[in-house]
């Protein structure tokens, strides 16, 4: 996983871009409806994302359409999979404590 995607990710406006995204590709100007950010705030925020290959540009007519990367999404969630399952224990063993001491 590259220190870019990191980065990415870091960015609070970064990942709501992308949680709109999910619902579909959508252009600058919806995009820019969405946030109180200018055109050329939102623009940055888009070349990270282009930039860690989370998102990528299509032309569609006079705009441009932003589409998640599904494979890099991927590969995230993939990374990330131990430590949800590591944490889902570490809950589960807390709760079944929990549930032990309360009988």
């Amino acid at each position: 996983m590259s220190q870019e995607v990191f980065s990415a990710l870091g960015n609070q406006t970064r990942r709501e871009i992308l949680s709109h995204l999910l619902t579909g590709p959508l252009s600058v100007s919806a995009l820019v409806e969405e946030f109180p950010l200018s055109r050329s705030a939102l623009s940055e925020h888009l070349a990270v994302l282009r930039n860690a290959d989370l998102v990528r540009d299509v032309p569609h007519g006079q705009q441009r359409l932003y589409h998640l990367v599904p494979d890099r999404l991927r590969e995230i969630d993939e990374w990330l999979s131990p430590f949800e399952s590591y944490w889902r224990d570490r809950l589960s063993g807390l709760r079944d404590m929990r549930e032990t001491e309360e009988q």
